[in-house]
């Protein structure tokens, strides 16, 4: 077997300093916080495909933060049922997904969902109506540009296929102390469109409360799922 040559790349150097290392205010495992000093180093940025990097998974084993064990001693106080790694999000079901389980928690609060058609893969769509508490009925559609599991979701959310006004989301999933944080960045076509969904819909309140009730409805199904 013959080995070519790594490539020479352009490297940038990045100095070392002193920082805080965790903190006091938030969360027990990231007590004390102290000062550090990190060393300078290099590097160089190069382009991984998809087939390289489960390729280097293969030979290695390696695993990402969000599919690693979580260890108790590093979150104390946790139930143990819930120290699971983030990947676990992304499991998928045996079967179809019972969409009953979405119209549980999408939507901020008084609003109710009917999904016509929901398929998760990259291309697949979401086609559902949404029922706000006044009567009026909101046409909604979501395509997914991009499924990373256990760490990231992208979609492009519309009120139908071709919306000159859709716009596209990134949600991340990461570990945060026994919980898992969800992150959403929103790209908006104009900034009109942004201001009218921002003022006219509260979009911001609305997602925080989407959220809100995604979380509750897991407690929900964890605690039960411990008591059957």
């Amino acid at each position: 077997m013959e080995l070519s040559s790594p490539p020479v790349l352009d490297r940038g150097e990045i100095p070392g300093g002193e920082l805080t290392f965790g903190s006091d205010g938030h969360y027990r495992e990231e007590a004390p916080a102290h000062r550090i000093r990190v060393d300078g180093f290099s590097i160089a940025p190069t382009t991984v495909s998809n087939a390289q990097y489960a390729a280097f998974v293969a030979a290695t084993g390696y695993l990402t933060v969000a599919e690693r064990a979580l260890d108790p001693a590093d979150y104390p106080g946790a139930p143990v049922e819930d120290l699971v790694p983030g990947s676990m999000v992304f499991v998928g079901t045996p079967g179809p997904v019972d969409l009953r389980h979405l119209s549980q928690w999408w939507g901020p609060e008084g609003f109710s969902t009917t999904t016509t058609s929901f398929e998760f893969v990259v291309g697949g769509e979401w086609d559902f109506v949404m029922h706000g508490p006044d009567g009026t009925d909101y046409s909604e559609w979501i395509s997914w540009t991009e499924i990373t599991p256990p760490e990231r979701i992208a979609l492009v959310h519309g009120e139908h296929r071709g919306d000159p006004n859709s716009f596209e989301s990134v949600l991340t999933f990461a570990p945060d102390g026994d919980a898992t944080r969800i992150e959403m960045h929103t790209v908006f076509p104009t900034k009109e469109v942004r201001d009218e969904a921002v003022e006219k819909y509260h979009a911001i309140e609305g997602g925080q409360q989407t959220l809100g009730n995604l979380a509750a409805y897991v407690t929900e199904l964890t605690r039960l799922e411990a008591e059957n």
